[in-house]
This record gives structure tokens, C-alpha cells and sequence, in this order.
């Protein structure tokens, strides 16, 4: 398996170079140890203080300040250099999130999706559902902070598994439990979405799905996201 190279780059006036570099370890352990097995994906991360140029090659997952796409704390998409992610400190901050939560959610979707292009596509089935593509945003369904859990006492995002996007495989027999479908364990099956989660899915076009608590699968949705980065 060819190891990713990840370079966090402080690029925040917000905070200092150790506040930084101390989360850089429990991003390593969810990526190594909670993410690899999973999603067959690992990589190397390595911390560059400011002002500091990543090695050429590197993805990056800069934290910086104030967001430049209105109402997001953070993306990830892809640039001449390569895949990136951008995490917002204050804006974080301003609509009470935490930023390492944010941090751990663009780092675990750019490495799935780093081109943010990809998407699973989940038949019709027997009640009604229609078939749709789920865009690859793997913390998208369980992304809010309450859904964290801590690493190394570090707040990072509850991610999905590959058999969230498989229902025929995660929960063959509705009398019996699904399989575990996210890390944390917040959801009790397949393609369901926790209560306040958005997910972007698509059967004619880009829709956004909310959560409901009960989780349902999509069918016709028509309000259309507007944004076009991965978030």
C-alpha cells in the first residue's frame, strides 16, 4: 500500500504553533487505527508551523482563520498542488464548533474522496426507495460535534464505514441487528443519518438530505445545495 503523505499546516493568527502540533497525534491514531482498517487507507501526517512551505507532493490540511466560502468551517477539494483541506478556526468557533472536530472531518474526507468526485451508488429497493449516489463524504452523516468521540483527549469526527453505502450488506435481514456502520456507533443502520447531519445525494442532480432521527433514505428531494466544494 503506497503511504499518503499529509502535511497540518498552521496557517491561523488564532493560534499558536503548539496548539497545532498537539493534535497532530490523535489525527495520526484515528487515521492509522480507526480509518485504515476500515476504509484500506492510511497515511503519514506531519506538522508545519507557520509560515512554513509542506514538502512538494504533500496533501495539505491547513488550518487557517476565517472561511472563504460563506457558512462553511471547513472543506476539502483539490487544487493544482493536490488534494486540500481548509479548517476555519474562528468561523468554527462563531457557530460553536469545534475546530479539531472540523479538523478530523476534512482530513478522513479528503483522504477517501480526495478529489471530491466520488460517490456510491445505492439501488432501488423493495419499498419504494429510489436509486440514488451518495456522495463519498464519510463523516457527512454523523458530522456533528455531539457525535465526536476523543482521541488522545482530542474531540475528532464520527466517520462512516463502506457498508453505511451498502444496505444489502449491512442489514441483509430486517429482523436481525445491522452491522456496525460508523465508528462511534451514533447510528443503528445502514444509509440512515443522525438527527441535524446533512448528506448530499442525487438521483437527477446535487440534493442535500437532512436528518430526521428516523434516517430515511432518499427519494425526491428539491432543494439544491449550493455550495460546490466537499464539505
Amino acid at each position: 500500500m503506497v503511504q499518503l503523505q499529509v502535511a497540518v499546516v498552521n496557517q491561523s493568527n488564532i493560534l499558536a504553533d503548539a496548539d497545532v502540533q498537539a493534535i497532530v497525534p490523535a489525527l495520526q491514531e484515528q487515521v492509522s487505527q480507526h480509518l485504515e482498517p476500515t476504509w484500506r487507507v492510511n497515511a503519514a501526517l506531519a506538522f508545519f508551523k507557520k509560515g512554513s512551505q509542506p514538502l512538494a507532493g504533500s496533501w495539505r490540511l491547513l488550518i487557517m482563520d476565517d472561511t472563504d466560502v460563506t457558512g462553511d468551517s471547513g472543506y476539502h477539494n483539490v487544487d493544482a498542488q493536490g488534494p486540500f483541506g481548509r479548517v476555519f478556526v474562528k468561523t468554527a468557533t462563531e457557530v460553536k464548533q469545534k475546530w479539531t472536530v472540523v479538523a478530523s472531518h476534512e482530513l478522513l474526507e479528503m483522504l477517501i474522496n480526495p478529489y471530491a468526485n466520488l460517490a456510491s451508488f445505492v439501488p432501488p429497493d423493495e419499498t419504494g426507495n429510489v436509486g440514488v449516489y451518495y456522495d463519498l463524504e464519510v463523516c457527512d452523516p454523523v458530522y456533528l460535534d455531539e457525535l465526536s468521540y476523543s482521541v488522545k483527549n482530542v474531540s475528532v469526527s464520527d466517520f462512516v464505514f463502506p457498508e453505511w453505502f451498502a444496505p444489502w450488506v449491512a442489514q441483509p435481514d430486517p429482523s436481525k441487528p445491522s452491522l456496525q456502520v460508523d465508528y462511534a456507533k451514533r447510528l443503528d443502520g445502514p444509509t440512515k443519518i443522525a438527527p441535524g447531519a446533512i448528506v448530499s445525494v442525487s438521483s437527477t442532480g446535487r440534493y442535500p438530505l437532512n436528518g430526521n432521527g428516523g434516517g430515511q433514505r432518499a427519494s425526491n428531494i428539491d432543494a439544491a445545495r449550493k455550495s460546490n466544494t466537499a464539505i
